[in-house]
């Protein structure tokens, strides 16, 4: 017996244990092979003979009616079949490759949406397939069937357009519930998985089958809007993600019980090496006291290794968080709550449709409303009255994301929908933030954003498997997204049992027949149910302790406040302006009287009446100004906005075909003192940031006609912020524009995005003389002695792919080579 290791030995533990343990490792080895090698104990031949062929029998059977379903449902005979081209998943791929042509005639990306879509479905059937081989009869082979019915379905796909977009939508639905099934055809399949499989190819067909009669009935149309809600496509497709998830267990059984008779057989090698056990439980219990010992005496430490998991924890979140771009929206929901007036809204918050919302009788609720009626106020307070309820944080969470057009930092696509929800769900969940971590070490340890598609498969995954009874997404702005595919991902999440939806847009949308399939019920608020909210903003200024109430005394004031509300209609906004600047003259009831006589008709009306206001001396600054809210590539800081006011246009030339004078010195010294320039009903500023004051504000100016002193012509404007790039470049030293790591983070904002304006000029009359003063500006920029390598090569690559070719031989050999590739831009803007 081996002498177990006394304590003056215990360093010498190890070292022992690496000499001996791989002799016994190579003992146990020697035995399971021989194990293995002795051939299984003969069963019972009547008995198993009889079982196997009375199960054999059961799922020809099975097989057979689901053939002679599909014949029924489509009139074709599989069996009959003969010269089949698509009897493979290579097959399929090949036929999809060879078809591109058609396909994009429906759309640009058509090969790749429906090749994203089919592929991984005819994986996993090609795997089942495998897995079945002729277990129901070599004359019925599923491959053979399967692949056919397929055929059919592509077949009719490139011909016309609602078959192709059927296809697609069906497969992409069937590749979300098969996602879990991985196949393994090895020759000795156990026979519960096999039959498993069968299972699943039977309802495959099956789902095929009646994709088929839909088309044969031509009821695309009607598929098309309604899929997934009628009884026949919904219960078959329910079924099919039952079968998956069963095809999952069963592997996942038998993979247990292997691994249970292999621990049985090396329990049994062990029980006869006695000797050996009893010395490893010895240096076992040995390790143990050494294990006691080094816990007691770093005992004190455990409080700062829990601070230390925190700040790790936190640093993960981060990483996440700046890997996905995080676009939070908690800056302008905590802005408009700071807005809201008491109990406005409360029809909605307190209202049946709201509750049954909360209560999980409501799974979609669309809130709809004209520009300026308060949706934003309104879905705002709802987030807080979710996160209100008792059960948040516990049971429940809320996940809110609000497009803003307003905030040019922020994409408005369904990325940075996807993004944002699941930052969300990494902040409240550890397990969502280790998948998602896992996923960011996939791709290159962050260094590559991962695919939409890919986001959303996990962000479907996370939905369905974390450990919540509700999940309340709530999304304000849809008609202010620039993405057509997010209705389509909002029908995805509508059919997630956790998740229940509240999402808000104008009513007059592009979407709204598919967003009226999603929502079980439509909040329209209406000119009825915005009045409500009006008379709650107008007691609350002109009540007992408003501000207005010494000038209500007055008749005419009172009839002009009347006349306000008569003009408001359902425009909250329109109202809260007008409030808000009587209210700083509210001790003068006669110049509270003049503000109040000759009302504009609407907000439009309103918005032309502030501009016709500002001095006509100062319009063309102002109009300037304007543009650079409108259209900056990058959130503009008070000093960044100061800062324009410091370019010198001659008034005698076509100031947007000329490059200004910079002079730094011409900025104003107090920067705050810029907003007084323009109404605050177009400006606002926000986390020191300027920005338009509201989505409607930014529409107003850009649809201005060309005969206003504040027209916007796009292409115009951007060759304008183009040149005050190069002017601001060419008029400081060079070191200030120097964007090397040292001072990467205080770069400003001129010395890099005069690119992007450049870029988005219109390739018109006016864009060679935009050519030569780029030009001029970088020749004389390289010949600086200390001309910065970095800003300059990163721009000039990016610039020479808009540059004609007898420019291009002025940067050879100084770039990199001049390809395709679009500008990536960071979450601060910068370009990556």
């Amino acid at each position: 017996m081996a002498r177990p290791p006394t304590s003056t030995s215990r360093r010498r533990v190890i070292p022992r244990m690496k000499k001996w343990l791989p002799a016994l490792l190579h003992r146990w080895r020697s035995r399971w092979r021989s194990v293995r090698a002795q051939p299984p104990s003969p069963p019972d031949p009547p008995l198993e003979q009889f079982q196997s062929s009375a199960h054999h029998d059961n799922f020809t059977i099975l097989w057979q009616e689901a053939l002679t379903s599909y014949k029924t449902d489509t009139g074709i005979d599989l069996c009959a079949q003969e010269g089949v081209v698509i009897d493979s998943n290579a097959a399929v791929l090949e036929y999809l490759n060879k078809h591109e042509a058609q396909f994009k005639n429906f759309r640009q990306d058509g090969l790749e949406r429906i090749r994203e879509r089919v592929m991984p479905v005819t994986t996993v059937m090609e795997g089942l397939c495998a897995v079945v081989g002729d277990t129901v009869a070599a004359v019925f082979a599923p491959g053979k069937m399967i692949f056919s019915a397929i055929g059919m379905l592509l077949k009719a796909s490139i011909a016309v357009h609602d078959d192709f977009e059927m296809v697609c939508a069906a497969f992409d639905t069937m590749r979300v519930h098969m996602r879990i099934i991985q196949i393994d055809a090895a020759e000795d399949t156990h026979s519960i998985i096999r039959d498993a499989s069968i299972a699943l190819l039977v309802q495959i067909l099956t789902i095929l089958g009646i994709m088929f009669k839909l088309r044969k009935n031509g009821r695309m149309r009607h598929y098309l809007s309604k899929f997934g809600r009628s009884d026949e496509v919904s219960s078959a497709l329910d079924k099919l993600g039952k079968l998956a998830s069963s095809h999952h267990h069963a592997a996942s059984v038998v993979t247990l019980d292997t691994t249970k008779d292999i621990l049985k057989t090396l329990n049994a090698s062990l029980s006869q090496d006695g000797e050996v056990v009893d010395a490893i439980q010895k240096y076992q219990l040995d390790l143990l006291e050494i294990e006691k010992d080094i816990i007691g005496k770093f005992g004190p430490l455990r409080e700062q290794l829990g601070e230390v998991q925190y700040m790790l924890r936190t640093t993960d979140l981060e990483k996440i968080f700046d890997w996905l771009h995080y676009p939070d929206s908690s800056a302008k929901k905590n802005s408009l709550l700071e807005d809201r007036n008491a109990s406005t809204g409360s029809w909605f918050l307190m209202g049946t449709e709201f509750a049954g919302f909360k209560a999980g009788t409501e799974k979609a609720i669309w809130l709809q409303g004209n520009v300026g009626c308060g949706k934003s106020t309104m879905i705002a307070a709802a987030m807080e009255e979710l996160r209100a309820s008792s059960t948040f944080g516990k049971t429940e969470q809320v996940v809110s994301h609000m497009f803003d057009v307003t905030n040019v930092k922020h994409r408005r696509d369904l990325r940075a929908l996807i993004s944002s929800i699941l930052c969300q769900l990494a902040s409240r969940n550890a397990q969502c933030l280790d998948a998602l971590l896992t996923l960011r070490t996939k791709h290159s340890v962050g260094c590559a954003e991962a695919a939409v598609e890919e986001l959303d498969i996990h962000l479907n995954q996370m939905l369905r498997t974390i450990q919540r009874s509700r999940i309340f997404i709530v999304i304000d702005a849809l008609d202010e997204a620039d993405c057509q595919d997010i209705i389509p991902f909002l029908g995805r999440l509508r059919h997630l049992m956790k998740v229940s939806l509240l999402v808000s847009s104008r009513k007059d949308v592009s979407f709204r027949n598919a967003l009226e399939e999603i929502c079980d019920t439509q909040v329209v608020m209406d000119e009825a149910l915005v009045a409500r909210d009006i008379k709650i903003a107008l007691d609350h200024y002109l009540g007992p302790g408003g501000v207005l109430k010494a000038a209500m005394e007055n008749k005419e004031v009172e009839n002009g406040i009347t006349e306000l509300k008569t003009k408001a209609h359902d425009n909250f906004r329109y109202i809260m302006l007008h409030l808000k600047e009587v209210q700083d003259w509210a001790n003068f009831p006669a110049f509270v009287l003049k503000r109040l006589k000759n009302l504009p008709t609407d907000l439009v009306d309103m918005y032309k009446l502030r501009l016709n206001l500002i001095d006509e001396k100062i319009r063309a600054d102002v109009r300037r100004l304007l543009i650079w809210v409108v259209l900056s590539h990058r959130p503009l800081s008070v000093a960044d906005f100061a800062q324009l006011t410091a370019f010198i246009y001659d008034d005698q030339q076509d100031f947007w075909e000329c490059i200004p004078e910079f002079k730094a010195s011409l900025a104003p010294q107090k920067k705050e003192e810029i907003m007084r320039l323009i109404d605050n009903t177009f400006l606002s500023q926000r986390d020191g940031e300027v920005r338009i004051a509201h989505a409607s504000v930014k529409e107003f100016l850009l649809r201005l006609e060309g005969s206003s002193d504040f027209h916007i012509d796009k292409s115009r404007a951007y060759r304008l912020m183009a040149r005050a790039g190069l002017a601001y470049i060419d008029a400081i030293p060079t070191s200030a524009t120097d964007c090397s790591s040292s001072q990467d983070s205080h770069r400003h904002h001129l010395t890099w995005t005069w690119v992007v304006y450049a870029s988005r000029v219109k390739a018109d009359d006016h864009y060679p003389a935009l050519e030569k003063d780029v030009v001029r500006v970088v020749s004389s920029s390289r010949k600086k002695k200390d001309c910065s390598k970095t800003w300059t090569s990163a721009v000039l690559w990016s610039l020479t792919i808009r540059i004609s070719p007898t420019v291009r031989p002025l940067f050879t050999g100084q770039f990199p080579p001049v390809t395709s590739a679009p500008l990536v831009y960071s979450s601060s803007g910068k370009p990556t």
